[in-house]
C-alpha cells in the first residue's frame, strides 16, 4: 500500500477566511453602492459580480 495520503492543505481554509472577509466588506458597502448608482443600478451590479464570482469559483475547482 502507499505511504503517501493525499491532504487538502491550505487552500480550502484560506479561500473560506477570505470569502468570509469579502462578504462582510460587501454588506457593509451595500448602503454606500444603493446612494451612489441608485436603486435601479444595484441590483445590475449585484448579479454581474455574482455571475464573475461563480466563475471565479468554477476557474479555481475546474480540473486541468
Amino acid at each position: 500500500m502507499s505511504e503517501y495520503v493525499k491532504k487538502f492543505g491550505t487552500a480550502p481554509v484560506f479561500f473560506t477566511a477570505i470569502s468570509t472577509i469579502l462578504g462582510a466588506v460587501m454588506f457593509l458597502r451595500f448602503g454606500f453602492a444603493v446612494g451612489q448608482i441608485g436603486l435601479f443600478g444595484t441590483p445590475e451590479r449585484i448579479i454581474t459580480c455574482r455571475f464573475l464570482n461563480i466563475l471565479n469559483i468554477n476557474l479555481l475547482t475546474w480540473k486541468i
